[in-house]
C-alpha cells in the first residue's frame, strides 16, 4: 500500500517544471492526479503518461489559464466531475 492510496491531488502548473515534478512525486506515492496548466494539450497528455508510469491509479488533465476570471472555479469543477473530489 502506498502512502497516498485513495487520495486525489489537483496540481496546477503541471505541464512542466516544478508543477510537473510535484505531480510525478504524488503519482509515485499512489495518488490519482488531475493535472492543470495553461500549457498545451500535448504537454499535459505527456505529463499524464509519466504519472501513469510512476504509479498513479488514475489521471486526468485540463488546460486552465488561472489568469482568466472564473478559471479557478472551472478547474475545480472539472476535477470534481472527473475525479469526484480533491484531497490534495
Amino acid at each position: 500500500m502506498s502512502e497516498l492510496d485513495g487520495k486525489v491531488a489537483l496540481i496546477s502548473g503541471a505541464s512542466r517544471g516544478i508543477g510537473r515534478a510535484v505531480a510525478l512525486r504524488l503519482a509515485g506515492a499512489g495518488a490519482a492526479v488531475y493535472l492543470a496548466a495553461d500549457g498545451t494539450a500535448a504537454e499535459l497528455e505527456d505529463a499524464a503518461g509519466e504519472c501513469r508510469r510512476a504509479g498513479a491509479p488514475d489521471t486526468a488533465w485540463g488546460v486552465h489559464d488561472l489568469a482568466r476570471g472564473n478559471e479557478a472555479e472551472a478547474m475545480v469543477g472539472a476535477d470534481h466531475r472527473r475525479m469526484g473530489r480533491i484531497d490534495i
